[in-house]
């Protein structure tokens, strides 16, 4: 019901129509009620006592054309009639008709139109006429009429004001506080208001007081009611269960009182001094009862009569719908946040894999929109990735969400044992969500840390679920929400909470198994890394690697010494992550390791290495378990350092080039040529580069997650790259390192991240020796002397016999079975090395010789006496190196060389 004004200021009733007639029917006037068309639609008992016509002969009827006459009984003009004019135009209006009896005979009546509009905006008008003389003033009747009209103009009035605060808010105890405030003093002193709870409660919600024009709340009598027992059999009782309403008196309430419902509403109406007053049930949709309404009156003397009782119940029956239907928005309203929650959820939780993180998405996505508190403590396996075992009572407290201030929970890290009965082992044995409703009342729980549960009800929490983190059938920990300054958990909660408990818990077993998988691939991948940097003088080496976050990943980096006081420099990047991209890297690592043992020039190496990938690529897809586990995509950098001339040999397959920082700290990113990665070259040649590095420069190798991530491409880091060198010129490698990882390297890397940062060296021209060789047996013995002069200048008298032994056998074999130019080199670094060089591409073979042989023993004797030796190849012929410690007693101790000749003849060896 809403309250139109009409134009002049006057206010017309939106009515109920049922509503309309039960108040007009007792009227001692004559009421008819008019439709839109001014048709009668209605009549009261007087009106048909007056008129002599019964309602049947009347409803239906234009008004005017079967009522209204002139004074001798004539046709009344309807343009004339003041009443049909002021009904047309809406207002209300005073007139003197005369009106034709069913008889026959012509009354002349006082009459007052009155226009309303229905709930359905259907225009329409009241029209309350009685008989008086024509000139005769009609004190004493009009006055009544007037009077009697004016209550139920008021009564409408107030209707129609109820029914508007009522449909104004969907908020239930807000508008019932309105509701209450129209309700005194129009209908009495005392309005009173209680509510069923969905539950059966009784909850008295509202208690006002109307005094000397001034609105009181008595909040003292407000509150949680007793129960109401099914054999009670005083009022408010009775009227809560559903019976129809009553006028009660304080003499209904004297006596021996059944239940303390009845004790409460005794000692409220001997309080406020209420000697009168109606209790009407309110009804919600399908006549059930929600709660009730009492008007009281103490000061207005007059007791409530059968007009009042009725229109109290017709108010508590909109009430009731209006209640009614704020608890289905508010079902509806939670029912839709709980499928946003849910939504959100899914969104915010699982969003890494990782189990902290998980654990702290559930807490913040429910905190504070669900919960005021929200905790999650885990079994101490699950972070680490194992099975969960030992007690599952026994919880570490992993995440925390607090809405409040100076939350009084255990702090993350906490290890928490909770027994029996609390809610929370509860939710662990039997597997479901626990509530507890009222943590005062809860005395199991608080039995169960008084010292602890003290502090969480002095904070003001006295409502929590405990809910079970279980995925896969394996237990992972617990979930529990506390609330505050919310309203207390209902049991429609339990299934929104083991819905995110369920969500979340899949994902925290997700993130537990990608853990544990993470943990074996990067200790996986760190066995088949260097475990530490090689012994070599050409370069001073430093690295870093950083295994990516999401998954580990196939990145390496290597240093492997070469013979000639050469080092190999590498760094690779397989596509993809986890196990196979971890295994993959090793299996290349470990060819580099074999290739660069056939001491091959970098394009050859990565030829070597593509033909490998290629060949592996084609078994796993020829098999149903190798498929998609190829290795196609993998990239390699492979350099070579020769610190005698400062050479740098450099090839790569689809790996981003190095980086140069030169002693006068110029940063460059040198041109080399790049090929398809390997797998994908395809037979297509792999370009070579040399760069000439002074000594001091700093060479810097990477893999592209260095300089590539989720906030910037590729170009943009390697800009970034160069200006973080461009500072570095002066730093030890070391020092390069940490400065390129602080500036570039994020905290939770996508990919992986390999640097390694070289700074050349070069071999003191004082430890290089060298002669050329011609084509005469007897240039062996000249140049052998002067070999050992040069090894004596060295300081090395204890090895020169071998050495000079070993030189003669390789010369004397270049001279025999080599071609021109025949070079010798030696080499002063942590071992003495002899290299012997040739134009031929022959390259010899160690055998051992048959006891009638009369050569082919010289390899033998060379390797015998050299700590190692091998085979070079170039592009002008080949060069035969061998390498022997420095001093005699760095070595373990051999046999003569006369012992070692003679044992080829000896008696076990024919």
């Amino acid at each position: 019901m809403a309250v139109d004004r009409n134009g002049e200021g006057q206010t017309s009733p939106r009515a109920d129509a049922a509503l309309l007639q039960h108040m007009m029917a007792a009227l001692s006037a004559g009421v008819y009620i008019l439709d839109d068309k001014s048709h009668i639609i209605w009549v009261n008992p007087r009106a048909e006592t007056l008129l002599v016509r019964s309602a049947v002969d009347m409803i239906g009827h234009d008004s005017h054309d079967l009522l209204h006459r002139g004074p001798g009984g004539g046709t009344s003009p309807r343009h004339a009639c003041r009443l049909l004019g002021a009904f047309l135009s809406g207002t209300t209006a005073h007139s003197d008709e005369w009106f034709e009896r069913g008889d026959g005979a012509v009354i002349h009546v006082a009459c007052l139109g009155v226009p309303y509009r229905t709930q359905d905006s259907t225009n329409g008008g009241a029209v309350i006429f009685y008989e008086h003389p024509p000139r005769e003033a009609p004190a004493a009747e009009s006055s009544d009429a007037a009077a009697e009209l004016s209550d139920v103009i008021g009564r409408l009035t107030l209707v129609a004001e109820i029914t508007t605060v009522l449909t104004s808010t969907l908020d239930s105890h807000e508008t019932l506080r309105r509701l209450v405030r129209l309700l005194v003093p129009q209908l009495g002193d005392w309005a009173v208001l209680d509510l069923l709870g969905e539950s059966g409660e009784v909850q008295r919600v509202a208690v006002v007081h109307h005094h000397h024009g001034a609105y009181i709340n008595a909040e003292e009598f407000e509150g949680p009611m007793p129960p109401v027992s099914e054999t009670e059999n005083m009022p408010l009782a009775r009227v809560l269960r559903g019976v129809l309403p009553v006028i009660v008196s304080p003499a209904d309430y004297e006596g021996s009182l059944d239940t303390g419902i009845a004790v409460q509403q005794r000692d409220l109406i001997r309080a406020t001094g209420i000697r009168s007053a109606v209790i009407a049930p309110l009804h919600g949709l399908g006549g059930v009862v929600l709660g009730a309404l009492t008007v009281g009156r103490a000061e207005q003397p007059q007791p409530y009569g059968p007009a009042e009782l009725t229109l109290v119940d017709d108010i508590a029956r909109r009430a009731g719908l209006a209640v009614d239907n704020a608890r289905l928005y508010e079902q509806q309203r939670r029912a839709q946040g709980r499928l946003e929650l849910l939504y959100e959820a899914g969104m915010r939780i699982g969003t890494t894999l990782d189990v902290r993180r998980t654990a702290e998405e559930l807490t913040q996505v429910v905190v504070p929109r669900f919960a005021d508190i929200a905790t999650v403590e885990l079994l101490d396996p699950v972070p680490r990735g194992d099975e969960p075992t030992g007690k599952r009572t026994q919880l570490r407290r992993t995440a925390v969400s607090s809405g409040l201030t100076g939350q009084p929970l255990y702090p993350v890290g906490e290890l928490i044992s909770f027994a029996p009965p609390t809610p929370h082992a509860s939710a662990v044995e039997h597997g479901h969500a626990v509530l507890e409703r009222d943590l005062e009342a809860a005395h199991g729980w608080r039995a169960w840390d008084p010292q602890q549960a003290g502090k969480i009800l002095a904070c003001g929490l006295h409502s929590l679920i405990a809910v079970p983190l279980q995925a896969r059938g394996v237990m992972l920990g617990l979930a529990t929400f506390w609330r505050a300054r919310k309203e207390p958990f209902a049991e429609e909660d339990l299934s929104l909470v083991e819905e995110l408990a369920a969500r979340a818990a899949v994902c925290i077993d997700n993130a537990r198994r990608y853990t544990r998988e993470h943990a074996m691939a990067v200790t996986l991948q760190r066995r088949l890394l260097p475990l530490g940097l090689p012994e070599q003088d050409a370069l001073e080496v430093a690295y870093r690697y950083l295994p990516a976050q999401a998954g580990v990943g196939g990145d390496w980096f290597d240093v492997i010494p070469l013979p000639g006081t050469r080092v190999a420099l590498v760094v690779g990047d397989v596509v993809g992550h986890g196990l196979h991209a971890a295994a993959t890297m090793g299996r290349l690592r470990t060819a580099v390791h074999n290739f660069s043992a056939l001491d091959l020039p970098p394009d050859e190496l990565l030829a070597h290495l593509d033909d490998l990938v290629t060949r592996v690529d084609q078994e796993q897809t020829g098999t149903d378990e190798g498929a998609g586990t190829g290795v196609t995509g993998a990239t390699c950098l492979y350099a070579i350092y020769d610190p005698v001339c400062g050479r740098c040999s450099v090839a790569r397959a689809g790996h981003p080039g190095p980086a140069l920082v030169r002693p006068d700290g110029i940063v460059s990113l040198p041109d080399i040529p790049g090929s398809p990665p390997l797998g994908l070259c395809g037979g297509l040649p792999i370009e070579v580069t040399e760069l000439q590095l002074a000594q001091g420069s700093h060479l810097v190798l990477f893999t592209d997650g260095l300089v590539e991530d989720r906030h910037r491409d590729f170009d943009a880091g390697l800009m970034l790259l160069l200006d973080t060198l461009s500072g570095t010129a002066t730093q030890t490698p070391e020092e390069t390192c940490q400065t390129v990882f602080n500036t570039m390297v994020p905290d939770r890397p996508r990919d992986d991240v390999a640097l390694l940062v070289a700074r050349t060296g070069m071999l003191d021209p004082a430890q290089v020796a060298d002669w050329d060789v011609p084509s005469d047996p007897a240039a062996v013995a000249a140049v052998r002397g002067e070999c050992g002069r040069q090894l004596q200048v060295w300081g090395l008298e204890d090895i020169q016999f071998t050495a000079e032994l070993i030189l003669s056998e390789l010369i004397t074999n270049a001279i025999r079975y080599g071609t021109q130019p025949i070079h010798v080199r030696l080499l002063r670094d942590r071992n003495l090395i002899c290299e012997v060089s040739d134009g031929s591409s022959t390259s010899p073979h160690l055998r051992r010789a048959e006891t009638t042989d009369e050569g082919g023993r010289g390899l033998f004797l060379v390797a015998q006496f050299a700590q190692g030796w091998g085979t070079r190849y170039t592009p002008h012929g080949k060069i035969i190196w061998t390498e022997q410690p420095l001093h005699a007693g760095a070595a373990e101790p051999i046999e003569q060389p006369s012992d070692i000749l003679l044992d080829q003849w000896s008696d076990e060896a024919f």
